[in-house]
């Protein structure tokens, strides 16, 4: 009886407004679609999805660009490069400075809060990508810090990488890279992998990159999607049995370069420009002994507290 007398007195049947902070009064109206004046067709299915053009121009100079003026535009804008799921908790947290943040969504509101200029949602991107790098996204991570030129979350994703290359260059992420940073990382000392996996990692990402670019994957594509790449391999740290048995065969190198490294494997002192051949951190001088002798039937490596421990050094 008491809530009918309420209703009564203030005229509204349905006062949901009642006992609600403003972000509870904003959340509310958001989700349940309350007197929004624009609405965003989103993702490759044009998903509608219904806001408000205040909110969104007091949270955003872009949408406030978009929005207002003689230019603005009307009730119906396209966001074809976002999926619907991420726009609508880009929205949450333009409504109520909350967002729930996961490897599944980091990266798209971090576009879209670049793509938007909402400056406290890419800190928080930001800094929960760096604080979440793993052997799983280390390669996205870094795409991302070097397409949206953040330095410092770049250095970091490159650092996991090169300390856990072993893991990350089997990753399905090293196939997605740019070349830029496919050069980055198979160019440095730090990297720790054996050059088998290098090259196993540039030939996977050169077969990526001829799919991208509409490319048959020939080894004459290949090897010119690969440019500099393919110097990078230290191809006189791998044995001839390897290099016999798989690198030869791929026919990425020229005659003459392969026969450059096949001296070299056999006679060590002769050169092997252009490609280099000392080995990366402190891994190699081990492991080259190791791969160098590989042939011979009756090697078996010693593996002992302190060879170990050097192997994984760096």
């Amino acid at each position: 009886m008491a809530a009918k007398d309420s209703e009564a007195k203030s005229g509204f049947a349905d006062n949901w407004q009642r006992g609600k902070s403003l972000i509870e009064c904003l959340r509310y109206s958001l989700q349940q679609k309350s007197h929004c004046d624009v609405t965003f067709q989103v993702g490759k299915d044009r998903k509608s999805i219904p806001a408000h053009r205040l909110i969104l121009t007091l949270r955003s100079g872009v949408f406030e660009a978009m929005l207002t003026g003689p230019l603005a535009e009307q009730e119906n804008i396209a966001v074809p490069d976002i999926e619907s799921d991420i726009f609508e908790q880009f929205l949450i947290f333009l409504y109520t400075d909350d967002a729930i943040l996961d490897s599944k969504n980091a990266v798209g509101l971090l576009y879209l809060s670049k793509k938007y200029d909402v400056t406290p949602l890419e800190q928080k991107c930001l800094a929960y990508l760096e604080s979440s790098i793993s052997s799983h996204n280390a390669c996205v991570v870094m795409e991302q810090a070097h397409f949206y030129d953040e330095h410092d979350l770049k250095v970091k994703a490159k650092e996991y990488i090169c300390e856990n290359g072993n893991t990350v260059l089997k990753s399905p992420g090293f196939t997605d890279l740019c070349h830029s940073c496919v050069l980055e990382i198979t160019e440095t000392d730090k990297l720790v992998a054996s050059e088998e996996e290098v090259f196993e990692a540039v030939n996977a990402w050169s077969e990526a990159e001829c799919r991208r670019q509409g490319r048959e994957i020939t080894p004459v594509n290949k090897r010119s999607a690969l440019g500099k790449a393919l110097m990078n391999v230290r191809y006189c740290l791998l044995g001839q049995k390897y290099f016999v048995d798989t690198i030869s065969p791929n026919k990425l190198l020229t005659e003459s370069e392969e026969n450059t490294i096949m001296k070299n494997l056999i006679s060590p002192d002769t050169s092997v420009l252009p490609f280099k051949k000392e080995p990366r951190c402190r891994t190699g001088k081990l492991i080259t002994a190791y791969l160098l002798e590989q042939d011979s039937d009756e090697f078996d490596p010693p593996v002992s507290a302190s060879s170990a421990e050097y192997i994984t050094a760096c």
